[in-house]
């Protein structure tokens, strides 16, 4: 069974990351946050949203909500 990850932002404290959900825009991508219902309040998803310059800041937030150390290069990704 998947393991729920504390969300690391100030106004989201209290609140479980239940998944990630990401999808392609006209100008590049939008990850959404889905919090785990706790039985008390439903929590809201948060979008954020990363233009197609910057792949760097999407993979850096990636892996900051994935707990997973991360880098990215543009020589790499060609």
């Amino acid at each position: 069974m998947a393991e729920y990850k504390e969300a690391r932002t100030p106004t989201a404290r209290g609140k479980k990351i239940d998944h990630l959900r990401i999808k392609t825009t006209a100008d590049g991508v939008k990850v959404e946050h889905h919090y785990k219902e706790d039985g008390l309040a439903f929590h809201a998803p948060k979008s954020y949203e990363f233009g197609q310059d910057e792949t760097d800041d999407l993979v850096q937030h990636l892996g900051k909500y994935a707990g997973l150390p991360v880098t990215y290069s543009k020589e790499e990704a060609e």
